[in-house]
């Protein structure tokens, strides 16, 4: 999904916490129901903002919920209801276990691409435009807890972009999502 290649493990299934007698996970992303007229269907995923969801049903009563939520509830131990489910590869469609972790909303909005409006092709990279300054510069910047702060001015964007990679690592660690995990450098 989202255009990259996946490794594909055997497929395996557990019940989903709160609808165990009625639904099942799949470790690949998929759901599917185990009870009833229609006892071994897999759900056809609606998209809603990229992510895909699936409506439930009980007793008549129908609601639509995220996948992701619904496969990390049954396959991931630190699974809680208060925090996010953050998409390792950015893919909000790729719902397989593999890809899938808890994360709080801080550490979830670090793991997000280039704004699409970035014209240097770089994620934390921008051109120096301020009146009264020199020309040709390019300045990092990295966004941590809601604050901005600069990294530096460079010559050339690709080595802003290498210094807004290591300032990323250093304050997301694994949530990082830099220029060279997405190709850029």
């Amino acid at each position: 999904t989202c255009g990259e290649f996946c490794a594909v493990s055997e497929e395996r299934w557990l019940p989903i916490p709160g609808w165990d007698d009625l639904y099942e996970a799949s470790s690949l992303g998929r759901i599917k129901r185990i009870s009833g007229p229609t006892s071994g269907r897999v759900l056809a995923p609606l998209r809603h903002n990229g992510y895909h969801n699936v409506t439930l049903s009980r007793s008549g009563a129908k609601t639509t919920l995220k996948i992701s939520r619904l496969i990390a509830s049954a396959f991931l131990p630190n699974f809680h209801e208060r925090l996010e489910v953050d998409h390792i590869d950015g893919c909000p469609s790729n719902d397989m276990v593999s890809n899938l972790r808890m994360a709080g909303r801080h550490e979830n909005s670090q793991n997000v691409g280039r704004h699409r409006d970035n014209l240097t092709g770089y994620k934390g990279v921008f051109y120096d435009r301020r009146p009264g300054r020199k020309t040709g510069r390019f300045v990092a910047r990295i966004s941590v807890r809601g604050k901005t702060t600069k990294i530096g001015y460079f010559r050339c964007a690709r080595n802003a972009a290498i210094a807004y990679d290591r300032a990323a690592i250093e304050h997301f660690g694994p949530f990082a999502k830099t220029n060279a995990a997405m190709g850029y450098l």
